[in-house]
């Protein structure tokens, strides 16, 4: 009995030690992304936040000057915040184009068709595709004299499209190029048609619906989850845009500042216009942005109560 009992003491000893030992080795794994958090993004952000209400025109703090709420005053009655909102929000139709554009597509791969397999493979290499490599030979394929689609155009025996210079036709270009690169959206559909349940689709089929009845009544109602997820994501992406833009337009701000997004404007006025504009307002540009941003979200999944169903 006594032997017993040393042995189960023993035993939950051994198993203290491991008990510990499994917590120091857990708490170390989680405290390196924790302190990455601290340091990369929770430090940033309150540094940004302290900024936003001084005038700081360089990178020594020590030169802050206070001026309150100036500087979002400042936000609130530019000019050039307003053009860039509007950049931004006319960006921002590329999100339904590219949820319509994917819906289609994912619906024709789920049909028993030869080639599926290589369309599914088309429709994802831009994914893994650079961006720049995209946006550069997209730049060349909008090029105004000797582009392919202007090369097309003038074989046609109409006119040549400045598509990079001519304002009316910067954005559309844009949002091709936009479409052409979000594959991930046409293989997460088709991830979530396959999903359906199919009893319900044989089901319509008997009461006598049509394919256009049973794809917008059974399967869009099945994967509004999917494309709720694939809204929010892709909206707030194209929110934050200015890569392609930058990279395709030729002076960096397109034709008639047609390039300049929120985002691309807030690097403006904290790195090219530090001398007038500054580190200041580029940070309270930044919180005013994302606090929209997040009532954006908010108000998105409020709604999503209406249509989406995880039935």
């Amino acid at each position: 009995m006594q032997n017993r009992t040393l042995f189960s003491k023993k035993k939950n000893g051994e198993m203290g030690k491991m008990n510990r030992r499994d917590a120091i080795v857990g708490f170390l794994m989680a405290l390196a992304p924790f302190l990455g958090f601290l340091i990369f993004s929770l430090y940033p952000m309150g540094l940004s936040l302290v900024v936003s209400f001084f005038d700081l025109k360089s990178y020594d703090l020590s030169m802050m000057e206070f001026v309150g709420w100036k500087n979002y005053k400042f936000v609130f009655t530019n000019e050039w915040v307003r053009r860039s909102v509007r950049n931004t929000i006319e960006y921002c139709l590329s999100v339904p184009i590219n949820i319509t554009m994917a819906l289609f597509l994912a619906n024709l791969f789920m049909k028993p068709l030869k080639g599926v397999r290589f369309g599914v493979l088309i429709a994802y290499i831009p994914t893994v595709c650079s961006i720049v490599g995209v946006t550069l030979a997209f730049q060349w394929i909008f090029e105004a004299n000797y582009g392919v689609v202007n090369t097309i155009i003038d074989a046609l025996g109409g006119k040549k499209i400045n598509f990079m210079g001519d304002s009316r036709y910067f954005m559309p270009a844009v949002l091709v190029i936009s479409v052409w690169m979000k594959g991930t959206n046409i293989l997460q559909l088709q991830a979530a048609m396959a999903n359906v349940d199919q009893s319900l689709k044989e089901a319509a089929q008997i009461d006598g619906a049509n394919g256009a009845q049973i794809f917008f009544k059974v399967v869009m109602p099945s994967i509004s989850p999917t494309v709720f997820y694939v809204l929010v994501m892709w909206l707030v992406a194209a929110l934050q845009e200015m890569t392609v833009m930058q990279l395709i337009s030729n002076n960096g701000v397109g034709p008639d500042f047609k390039a300049m997004t929120i985002t691309y404007y807030i690097y403006r006025m904290a790195i090219t216009n530090n001398v007038t504009e500054g580190f200041g307002r580029a940070s309270a540009l930044s919180w005013v942005f994302a606090i929209a941003v997040m009532i954006i979200s908010r108000i998105l999944f409020k709604l999503s109560d209406k249509f989406v169903t995880y039935d």
